[in-house]
């Protein structure tokens, strides 16, 4: 439940091209992070870090598959998450003002306290997905509509009804 600034550097980076992904070393710069990254590492912390993909937008390092990821309080402000399979992840209290999450699978996602300010749902699945408290305006409902300010969308712009 801490967040921890840790200062590292990357090399040998590997690109493999069978499931575009890129993996690589880091070691910790200073005494205080090399001990906090092995800390880290062998207590089972997600390290969460992101990418610039070929469109030029910033991606979490799960997309396209983040299904039951924590991304409690996370700030994906802007992030392009389209066509993210979100099945089952846990998004209290994410911000996610102006994110793309078209086509996106949130089945069964926690988006209770989540501010979805200006986010695209176009075609994204929302199928019991738990949206207690969570924070709309002007955000593009899944069947391409806008909600009505602050109000939610409905179960019809859900396409739940």
């Amino acid at each position: 439940s801490k967040r921890k600034l840790i200062t590292f550097e990357m090399f040998k980076p590997k690109l493999s091209n069978s499931n575009q992904t890129l993996s690589f070393k880091v070691r910790g710069i200073g005494e205080k992070n090399k001990d906090l990254l092995t800390g880290l590492k062998n207590n089972g912390y997600l390290i969460q870090l992101f990418f610039i993909d070929n469109t030029g937008s910033l991606r979490f390092t799960c997309s396209p598959n983040c299904q039951g990821v924590d991304l409690i309080k996370a700030d994906l402000t802007g992030m392009n998450l389209s066509s993210t399979n979100l099945t089952g992840a846990d998004l209290t209290k994410a911000k996610l003002t102006r994110a793309n999450l078209t086509n996106a699978n949130l089945t069964d996602a926690n988006l209770s306290f989540a501010n979805l300010n200006g986010a695209n749902l176009y075609g994204a699945d929302l199928k019991n997905a738990t949206l207690i408290g969570t924070i709309w305006n002007e955000t593009i409902c899944p069947d391409g509509t806008k909600n009505s300010g602050t109000s939610p969308c409905t179960a019809e712009q859900l396409s739940l009804a």
